[in-house]
């Protein structure tokens, strides 16, 4: 009888242990609100996920870490930099407290997830002035009213390009503010072909047409306002003319051959003339900050100078802007702390110690456009480029990522169609006006059989 109590006892103890274990390790219920617990400090320990290939790019996270623990010395933030299948990892709550994540995920991890804790009541109860920091990069982090991602830049495209190539012409250089009818003109006389077969040995621009910040730009950069109404669930692309002009004046630079998207939009004996064009052949190239120190080290082991200028001024001057940013899980067992961290991006000591860094890029905060940690202030050979450029409209800045605007699925439409639509409209297979129509229906379609789900 003895061993027989004996027994259940200590079976008894191993269920209890392994029910306390598992207890441990459950994880919180959702936090969908996000508000502000009672007596709520930063303290405790986080782990942020954090997409670093390179010891490099492990600077700027850890410095931000380290000016955050400063501030808030009872908090310690662990790192995970190797992601993986982060969907996957979200999917599972194998995931960091505080994870990145693009702008294009946020309505997904948002909305359609609901994987992400609002931070918006943190960053009042933190006094953070969120006044400050550009409106289309916070509203990048925007759904449904409350904010779900807290950017960690400024990514405003602009153009990158070969002021040898400028000068040879006897043009003058441009500058900021220039309009889209001076790029076109500079684009066409800077172009050059051989007279025998006609092939391509120096283009005006590579601009990627397809790209959502680049097309969402001419969207309302000629249209005027939005192509879309969250109330009605519609995708207005046929509405307005100007829109219509938009999409017609992305078309017409490519005819043209001045401008170039990459390979697969034209007809393919257009298409190969472009054959042997390398990246130094453009003389004008998209960029945002980040991509600098590639293309500027390009151009310098080529003997060539160089310079940077804001992207050109459309009818409604519209720029597209990206980016990626700090979410909190909301099923993080230390959420204030979690929240407190992300937010910390939105204050400047976390703009100086992030963004002074390599992977940082344009601070976002508008006290801090003049400084200069972020402008290569190290390297005399670049200390004379125009870095203003990435901070000269940022009122024309807006929230590039179709992805960001609309339900993934509606936006995986649109996305995949305007590339389809350039390149059969260019192909001859169609016209802007008719293929816009499908296009706004297909979409349209979409966002409907998604409310009615709901």
């Amino acid at each position: 009888m003895k061993h027989v109590l004996k027994t259940a006892l200590v079976l008894l103890l191993a269920f209890l242990t392994l029910f306390g274990v598992v207890a441990c390790n459950r994880l919180p219920e959702p936090d969908m609100e996000g508000n502000v617990e009672e007596g709520f400090e930063v303290d405790g320990t986080i782990t942020l996920t954090y997409d670093a290939s390179t010891k490099d790019l492990e600077r700027a996270p850890n410095a931000m870490i380290q000016a955050f623990t400063q501030k808030y010395p009872k908090a310690k933030v662990n790192t995970d930099f190797s992601v993986g299948d982060i969907n996957a990892r979200i999917s599972t709550g194998d995931i960091g407290d505080v994870f990145m994540t693009a702008d294009m995920n946020v309505y997904t991890y948002a909305a359609t997830n609901k994987a992400l804790m609002p931070l918006d009541a943190y960053a009042a109860e933190l006094e953070i002035d969120t006044t400050q920091i550009y409106n289309a990069i916070y509203q990048m982090g925007v759904v449904n009213g409350r904010l779900y991602m807290a950017a960690r830049d400024f990514n405003q495209i602009c153009l990158f390009y070969n002021k040898d190539a400028v000068t040879s012409k006897g043009l003058p250089l441009p500058k900021d503010g220039w309009s889209w009818e001076d790029f076109k003109q500079y684009a066409q006389t800077l172009t050059e072909t051989s007279g025998e077969t006609g092939e391509y040995t120096r283009v005006g621009a590579m601009i990627q047409m397809q790209y959502s910040p680049i097309y969402t730009a001419f969207l309302v950069g000629f249209g005027g306002g939005k192509w879309y109404n969250e109330q009605k669930k519609t995708v207005e692309f046929t509405g307005n003319e100007k829109v219509l002009q938009g999409v017609q004046e992305m078309v017409d630079v490519l005819q043209a051959g001045y401008v170039y998207s990459g390979k697969n939009f034209l007809p393919s004996a257009e298409d190969n003339k472009y054959a042997k064009i390398t990246d130094t052949d453009y003389v004008f190239t998209q960029i945002v900050h980040p991509g600098i120190p590639k293309f500027g080290t390009m151009f310098d082991n080529k003997e060539i100078d160089w310079d940077i200028v804001s992207f050109p001024q459309l009818p409604v001057h519209s720029v597209g802007s990206g980016g990626i940013g700090f979410s909190v899980y909301n099923r993080s067992r230390n959420a204030g702390t979690a929240a407190a961290f992300a937010l910390f991006i939105f204050t400047e000591e976390g703009q100086i110690a992030y963004n002074g860094e390599i992977g940082g890029s344009v601070p976002h905060i508008q006290s801090l456009a003049e400084q200069n940690f972020w402008k290569y202030p190290n390297d005399k050979n670049w200390s004379n480029k125009n870095f203003d450029a990435f901070v000269s409209f940022p009122d024309a800045a807006i929230v590039g990522q179709v992805y960001n605007l609309v339900p993934y699925s509606v936006a995986k439409i649109i996305d995949e169609g305007m590339a389809s639509l350039l390149k059969s409209v260019l192909q001859g297979e169609g016209s802007v006006s008719d293929l816009l129509g499908q296009l706004e229906s297909k979409a349209t379609a979409e966002w409907k059989s998604l409310q009615e789900a709901a």
